[in-house]
């Protein structure tokens, strides 16, 4: 157990030296906070029902599985990164047609930001950083992104310490880009598509955050 919290550390040092020089992937520091997690070290994510959902047209890719790993600090951090995503992954994923489409999330790792802590309910909320993949299916390609300004996403979680359970309510902002087909699923304009991702992941193991 003690060395999966030392690997994990080690996983976060780059992103805690991003944060000193202003992190060109645009995770802004939150506002003087502490944050601690128990146990730490080594994660792995589950979840059996992911969904990609295209906002302006309404199509989405449902699939029928994800897993993911990473890492978050163990102990007592100013940090406003607690930990990165290193790998995640979707199976068995499909279009409104039950057309087969493949998401490989790339740019990895991704940084998990916590933003605010409800002491009552025992939940945080926050942003995961630098989310980027891609889309592909029978006639259609496609980019998962956010805005020009930052060019990765920024989707919102929730995470329950009673639970254990991180949540992808579908909010934040993601978007669908560099459209090539996709006739009927994805917009190919210049303006890219909003997006949200949906998803309810088991962490493992359970871990407690709190603040302050």
């Amino acid at each position: 157990m003690l060395a999966n919290r030392r690997f994990a550390q080690i996983l976060l040092t780059g992103a805690t030296a991003a944060l000193a020089t202003g992190l060109s992937a645009g995770v802004a520091a939150a506002a003087d906070a502490t944050w601690t997690i128990t146990p730490g070290g080594l994660i792995t994510l589950s979840s059996p029902s992911v969904v990609l959902k295209d906002g302006a047209t309404g199509a989405a890719l449902s699939c029928t599985g994800s897993s993911g790993s990473g890492g978050l600090i163990s102990g007592t951090t100013p940090n406003s990164i607690i930990g990165t995503i290193t790998a995640l992954t979707f199976s068995g994923c499909t279009g409104p047609q039950g057309q087969s489409f493949t998401i490989t999330m790339d740019r990895l790792p991704f940084y998990v930001g916590p933003k605010t802590y409800n002491a009552t309910t025992g939940v945080t909320f926050g942003i995961i950083y630098r989310v980027h993949g891609e889309l592909s299916g029978p006639g259609c390609t496609a980019s998962l992104a956010g805005p020009t300004t930052i060019h990765t996403g920024r989707p919102r979680f929730s995470y329950a310490n009673a639970t254990g359970k991180l949540k992808l309510p579908g909010t934040g902002s993601l978007q669908i880009t560099n459209v090539t087909g996709c006739i009927g699923l994805f917009n190919s304009g210049a303006t890219p598509d909003p997006a949200s991702l949906i998803g309810t992941y088991t962490v493992n193991p359970n871990q407690t955050i709190t603040s302050p």
